[in-house]
């Protein structure tokens, strides 16, 4: 329940305050600097960059042992897991420990770690050396991280903090300096500079420090009413504590860590329960609750009856107004999400409703409510309607009889008012879509319109604008109209035959054919060009393309896709898609999908996406096929219908600009064998077709090899050889 979280959400970051006595921070610690920039093992860190490590021994922190940790080159080392990111901020939130929690780069430096000293009283030290701020500042700082076996006692010692002359960042200026345990946040410094002469800071678990406890409501509301579970879960080095609150109830003593309870207390009281060292009152710790009964409707299975207003009232002023979202009132999060608002529908309340109309007119007032109309008996979402919605919305989809719950949600946690009018509903515009099927061979197509809800009516009338006969219905179905010429802009009117104020119109048109690459299964084989540039493309056009049923899972709005195919011949290849010219629209930004077509268009794995015109696409498996989706971003009349250029190539040099000096071949053309020399260690050799299929590859390891092409059949070829280390690439031609 939503207020119920947010409660304790404050308690937890109370906690957090009290928690810094457990660990106490000493910054007059004379722990001296240990390099191990030459003796411990790199991590070899990239830019936010993480790795683990497994310590020779368990470390305890907040209550938690663990020997696992996760080095970040930003400044701090998770505990206790595997798997997570040491963000840039400076108030990380994490579990860990963090001595320079900030936005540190990888231009130069490194991050190492080693293990010093002999059971049971190692050492392990975790050293940021020279490490450049972001972006690349001119220098880097040294600083280090010391947990000790044993004593579970942490270091944080520093060499030089210092990133360039006038740098913002120096001293930790930007800096967070702190421990995240199981318990809570210790902090030493946020954004704040070190005192001068601080060049350690040392963390221990004083002797005497605050309780800790944690609070939790048992509700009777039935009474009105709620008690407090006070958890004393440490007595901070007392050997007894006294419980006390703020409402004048019985103090409780406690000789041993567990339960007490206090209360009961009146619906809506906030409470503020202490916890007191017996031995030194100095060391007390304090934390407040507040527990509101909620509504009885605060459920669905407490959903109280509603009567909507007759047809024909006016909504003009809320005929139903609930507080369900002030500071009094206990409203919580269901949980019930609809569909409206995706997945969040925030404080709600529920209403029971035997409907006597086959509608309602629904519009929120102060708050702005969203509502969704659910089946009683199953709980399943009929329809809804989302918050700020416009005046006057019809709901339907049920039957006069039904029993149906309304639930009133907002999306936020608002602490507003909130009103809304429902009134009976029983004739509204009808409901219908509308889907075309296209004759290419005539260039006309036709409209099936597809009648969903009278809207009350009895019967309804379909039309076009464009002369056609009317057609009747007299129970749900679908009619078609047509044919019409391509490009003929059609608007289709259903009506209530016994009531014609009531009538929609919804649009249709078909251009023209889509191309034939429109679907994914008809998609257009392309040629591999072998180097770095595209000697070859394909021409194309997305021009009356139509959406694809493949998920949109690209960026932009692939609404008029067509596809492509190609197989991969490299690791890596670039798409590039050039002289892109507008038919229809303005706007000539294109998007590119690509896919692993490995089980078909019925199971496409997505790859990559790109807003820009070029794409280079990386891990690839060389033979696998895969799919090119390419289509224009916009999702509105700016979005311009093209004609296209589509080329896939390598990043293979070209032979112009990748010849190894002292490296030969003959003849060209060749017949049968295929003479190489060079000054170095021949390692490899491709040859590859001229769509870029790989046909033949040899690992000679010699400085003279002769290649047997006497299978190979007449045509060009191009030839890759890998030289010490070089690549060489060139293209001969088979006879």
């Amino acid at each position: 329940m939503k207020k119920i979280t947010l409660l304790f959400a404050l308690l937890l970051a109370t906690f957090g305050w009290q928690a810094n006595a457990q660990l106490a921070p000493d910054d007059t610690c004379t722990t001296a600097f240990e390099d191990i920039s030459s003796t411990g093992t790199a991590l070899g860190l990239s830019d936010d960059g993480e790795e683990n490590i497994t310590i020779p021994f368990a470390f305890t922190l907040d209550g938690v042992s663990s020997s696992d940790l996760r080095v970040g080159n930003n400044g701090g080392v998770l505990f206790g897991v595997t798997t997570g990111n040491v963000s840039v901020v400076s108030s990380p939130t994490a579990i860990g420990f963090y001595p320079f929690a900030d936005d540190i780069d990888n231009d130069y430096g490194d991050v190492y770690w080693e293990t010093l000293g002999t059971a049971p009283n190692r050492r392990v030290v975790i050293q940021w050396n020279d490490r450049p701020h972001y972006n690349n500042s001119p220098s880097g700082a040294t600083f280090e991280l010391i947990l000790y076996e044993t004593t579970n006692e942490v270091s944080f010692v520093y060499q030089d903090l210092d990133f360039g002359a006038g740098n913002t960042n120096n001293d930790g200026a930007s800096a967070g300096i702190l421990i995240v345990g199981a318990n809570g946040t210790y902090t030493y410094s946020t954004d704040t500079a070190l005192p001068a002469g601080v060049t350690c800071i040392h963390w221990t678990i004083p002797q005497i420090y605050n309780p800790v406890f944690t609070l939790a409501t048992n509700a009777d509301c039935a009474n009105s009413q709620f008690s407090i579970d006070v958890n004393i879960t440490d007595f901070g080095g007392a050997t007894s504590v006294t419980v006390s609150d703020d409402q004048g109830s019985t103090t409780q003593q406690a000789t041993a860590t567990g339960t007490v309870t206090m209360g009961p207390y009146p619906s809506g009281t906030n409470v503020t329960i202490t916890v007191t060292n017996e031995q030194d009152n100095n060391y007390v710790a304090s934390n407040s609750l507040e527990y509101i009964c909620p509504p009885a409707n605060d459920d669905i299975s407490g959903a109280i009856p509603i009567t909507p207003s007759p047809e024909g009232t006016s909504c003009n002023s809320s005929n139903y107004t609930f507080q369900a979202w002030t500071a009094n009132s206990g409203v919580t999060d269901s949980g019930l999400d609809g569909t409206c608002d995706s997945t969040y529908t925030g404080l709600d309340v529920f209403y029971s409703w035997t409907a006597t109309s086959i509608g309602l007119v629904w519009n929120d007032g102060a708050g702005n409510p969203g509502i969704i109309i659910r089946d009683a008996a199953t709980g399943n979402e009929i329809t809804c309607e989302g918050t700020y919605a416009s005046d006057d919305t019809v709901l339907s989809g049920w039957n006069i009889g039904d029993n149906l719950i309304i639930q009133i949600y907002d999306f936020s946690t608002a602490d507003v008012d909130v009103s809304f009018c429902l009134a009976e509903k029983n004739t509204f515009n009808p409901t219908f879509t509308n889907s075309t099927s296209i004759d290419c061979a005539n260039n006309q197509f036709s409209i099936d319109v597809n009648v969903t809800d009278f809207g009350g009516a009895t019967s309804v009338t379909v039309s076009d604008d464009q002369g056609s006969a009317t057609q009747q219905l007299t129970a749900l179905g679908t009619v078609t109209f047509g044919p019409y010429a391509f490009g003929t802009d059609v608007a289709i009117t259903v009506t209530n035959d016994q009531d014609n104020t009531y009538a929609a119109t919804h649009n249709a048109t078909v251009g023209g054919c889509p191309p034939a690459n429109d679907e994914c299964d008809n998609a257009v084989a392309l040629t591999v060009n072998p180097y770095d540039t595209c000697d070859v493309v394909t021409s194309a056009s997305n021009q009356f393309a139509t959406a694809s049923p493949q998920p949109d899972n690209v960026s932009g709005y692939p609404t008029d896709d067509v596809w492509f195919s190609f197989v991969a011949t490299q690791t890596e290849h670039v798409i590039a898609l050039t002289n892109i010219t507008a038919i229809t629209g303005t706007s000539t930004d294109m998007g590119i999908g690509l896919y692993d077509a490995t089980n078909g268009c019925n199971d496409l794995v997505f790859v990559a996406t790109s807003d820009p015109e070029t794409m280079t696409a990386s891990n690839l498996t060389v033979g696998n096929t895969y799919l090119v989706r390419v289509y224009g971003w916009w999702d509105d009349a700016s979005s311009a219908q093209v004609t296209f250029d589509i080329c896939v190539r390598t990043t293979i040099a070209s032979i112009e600009d990748n010849q190894i000096a002292g490296f030969k071949f003959y003849p060209n053309p060749v017949n049968n064998s295929l003479n190489l020399s060079a000054q170095d260690n021949i390692e490899k050799v491709s040859i590859y077709n001229i769509s870029g299929q790989e046909v033949m590859n040899i690992t000679p390891n010699a400085m003279q090899t002769q290649v047997d092409m006497s299978r190979l059949q007449n045509g060009i070829y191009f030839v890759k050889a890998q030289i010490n280390g070089q690549l060489t690439a060139f293209k001969i031609v088979k006879k």
